[in-house]
């Protein structure tokens, strides 16, 4: 799942659990599961958005052409 804009939210949840104070933060096991889950999401997500991207490129008409 991607957010508005293609970024992943699951990295941004990640990452915040790393900077939480101790007090608030979950274990250790925790954050480093969530943390691999989006790195996961991230490598197997990034070759699809490139994919998607070469597509949109080659259907869109090129530049100054006339249609």
């Amino acid at each position: 799942m991607t957010g508005r804009h293609g970024e992943d939210p699951a990295s941004g949840d990640a990452i915040c659990l790393y900077v939480l104070p101790d007090a608030l933060s979950p274990p250790s096991l925790v954050r480093k599961l969530v943390m691999a889950a989006a790195v996961v999401v991230t490598v197997v997500t990034g070759p699809d958005y490139v994919l998607q991207a070469a597509r949109l490129r080659r259907s869109a008409p090129a530049a100054g052409a006339s249609t």
